[in-house]
């Protein structure tokens, strides 16, 4: 905060006066007061290339001020910028002022996820809008708590905390505001979040028939099914028996969202759960595919390429937590927990039937 103190006695001149003093905050702005015969003009250059905000609190004698104090306002970047006027109320008589000035950001980056998003704070006069950059194609699903500092009792939030939403990919989604009681006071606030690749909640569109995740023609026996014994307690996952490095084709056409194929390792080790390659694809109605246990260097597509139904993605592998070769296939959708839940699916066999696949039983891919 800058304090200025000034006490002028106002004379009749006969020829016009200008004086400039100035109050400046290196590389970020500088207020000036240009003071001439009937007034002082108060101006902001702002020296930044974004906007500021800008808080004036004045006292004055024996003047009148053309806003009321404390006086808030925004300047745009690279610009000076007139702040408000105070005039003499009667300039035969002494006159004076002081003044101090708070400024801040209109837009503060809290902080960045890599380069999948940002979470960014914009200042208003009412309130502080926080919103989301997504930078990637692929939707992203928050878990974002903001803790206000009560005591300051100069803001409220809208919403529950914690403020769990999806943020579309390639675009700026507001998550919240904060309302301002006070429209000139401090908000001091922390944060923290939780986040995934992904769509909350998503609907599943149950009239659609996947494809069996491999070649026109070639048969795989289901090893295990839904809800099986093994490791899918709970899970509508499938695990066809299929030697490492099978070509792998997409079930169903999205966009490639995450991929993993830097591992080497598989079997039962329990460190291993967390260790297998996969191919992640958000659908059009915002569900998951995943296809596990890919082979080392076993992905041929890119995240935010755009694959079709039928389309080769990679190749299978024994990589992870797995008992032998084999391809895992799931589809899910983000919860609120920032958990998964598994969905069952249909399959297209035998032509154009749908049908939930049976463990144990083999079943041939359809010519496309």
């Amino acid at each position: 905060m800058t304090r200025a103190r000034f006490l002028l006695l106002g004379l009749l001149l006969l020829t016009p006066a200008v004086a400039r003093g100035q109050q400046c905050i290196e590389d970020v702005l500088c207020v000036i007061a240009e003071e001439r015969n009937d007034a002082v003009y108060f101006y902001v250059d702002n020296q930044l290339p974004e906007a500021l905000i800008v808080i004036f609190d004045v006292e004055t004698e024996n003047m009148k001020a053309d806003v009321n104090f404390p006086h808030l306002s925004t300047y745009a970047g690279r610009q000076e910028t007139r702040a408000f006027t105070l005039r003499p109320r009667n300039r035969r008589a002494q006159w004076g002022y002081t003044y101090s000035f708070r400024w801040r950001r209109v837009v503060n980056t809290l902080g960045c996820q890599d380069d999948v998003f940002c979470i960014v704070a914009e200042e208003h006069d009412d309130y502080i809008e926080v919103f989301v950059q997504n930078r990637q194609p692929i939707d992203v699903t928050i878990e974002l708590e903001v803790d206000l500092e009560v005591d300051l009792g100069n803001a409220a939030s809208g919403v529950q905390m914690p403020h769990t939403a999806t943020y579309p990919g390639n675009r700026r989604t507001t998550a919240f505001r904060l309302e301002r009681i006070k429209r000139d006071g401090s908000v001091r606030y922390s944060y923290g979040y939780k986040w995934l690749y992904g769509r909350l909640n998503a609907r599943h569109d149950d009239t659609f028939g996947y494809a069996l995740p491999y070649a026109p023609g070639k048969s795989y026996a289901v090893m295990q099914g839904y809800n099986g014994r093994f490791s899918h307690d709970g899970k509508h996952a499938i695990d066809w028996d299929m030697p490492e490095r099978t070509p792998v084709h997409a079930a169903r056409g999205g966009l490639v969202m995450a991929i993993e194929t830097r591992y080497t390792e598989g079997g039962l080790d329990e460190r291993l759960k967390t260790r297998a390659n996969y191919i992640r694809i958000q659908h059009d109605d915002g569900t998951i595919g995943n296809y596990v246990h890919l082979a080392p260097n076993g992905a041929f597509v890119k995240v935010g390429q755009r694959v079709r139904q039928g389309q080769v993605i990679g190749v299978s592998g024994n990589t992870g937590y797995s008992s032998g070769p084999h391809l895992h296939f799931e589809v899910y959708t983000i919860t609120s927990d920032l958990g998964h839940r598994t969905i069952p699916v249909r399959f297209q066999v035998d032509g154009r039937q749908r049908v939930i696949l049976k463990e144990g039983r083999a079943y041939t891919a359809s010519l496309r």
